[in-house]
């Protein structure tokens, strides 16, 4: 049999048996690290069925919202069509997917209960991410996050011009939706121990992302400011005390 292409899959599945049949047999989609079915996005895209492409993005990532804006989108690098009028903006659909589908999309069935609990530390788009899937598959599942809300980096230090903060604040709500409790201003290792989360769970996944930021190898590079940090104590209404006379290190985003 033919390895089959994303295109011709018939329905969203998040998990099962069938998935085997669909060999990684586009460049686009054998790059993307979460596994988009990308062929069968654009195809949904082209023909208006918004609604439709968004539930199959989200059978494979619950962020498209999110990485429909600030992807690094390593689809597009190896799209076919680069060598010919160039890439397929597939990023761009992505974000057209999840802005032009209708407000209530259908969630996804969740499995019967295992019976099994798992504990995700850090509330960023890893822990999250594996929050939801293991929650679709029956599971119970508590997110201990350090800050007082959800969504790591995406959250508060992408700005809000780039990524809109509703946008994070509704695809969190999606996986809170299938079950899934959170703790936040919960610190492991200082409000809860490791050892009490292993005790009580079946199993614990660490997500804790880069909490600290690299410093610059220069003399003093440790009385400046760095980036994360502003952004963050920005995004959650603080003023950052920088003074009246600012000099920026680099010219990134």
């Amino acid at each position: 049999m033919p390895p089959r292409y994303s295109r011709e899959i018939e329905q969203p599945i998040v998990m099962g048996d069938s998935l085997k049949d669909q060999f990684r047999t586009s460049p686009c989609e054998a790059s993307c690290p979460a596994g988009n079915p990308i062929q069968k996005m654009q195809s949904l895209v082209e023909k208006g069925r918004f609604g439709e492409a968004l539930r199959y993005l989200r059978a494979r990532n619950p962020f498209p919202g999110v990485t429909g804006r600030v992807c690094p989108h390593f689809c597009q690098a190896k799209c076919n069509r680069d060598r010919l009028e160039g890439c397929v903006n597939t990023r761009a659909l992505e974000r057209a997917a999840y802005d032009y589908a209708p407000k209530g999309i259908e969630p996804f069935t969740r499995a019967p209960e295992t019976g099994k609990h798992v504990a995700v530390v850090g509330g960023g788009p890893a822990g999250m991410t594996a929050a939801y899937f293991l929650s679709l598959l029956g599971h119970d599942v508590t997110v201990y996050e350090s800050g007082p809300v959800l969504g790591g980096i995406p959250r508060y230090a992408v700005p809000d011009f780039r990524l809109p903060r509703d946008v994070v604040d509704r695809e969190i709500g999606w996986i809170l939706e299938t079950g899934v409790r959170a703790c936040v201003n919960v610190t492991v290792g200082k409000d809860i121990s490791f050892a009490e989360l292993r005790a009580s769970s079946d199993a614990v996944v660490v997500a804790t992302g880069t909490p600290k930021e690299n410093a610059l190898p220069i003399p003093n590079a440790e009385c400046g400011l760095k980036a994360v940090e502003f952004l963050r104590k920005a995004a959650l209404g603080q003023r950052p005390d920088v003074g009246r006379t600012v000099v920026i290190m680099g010219g990134g985003g």
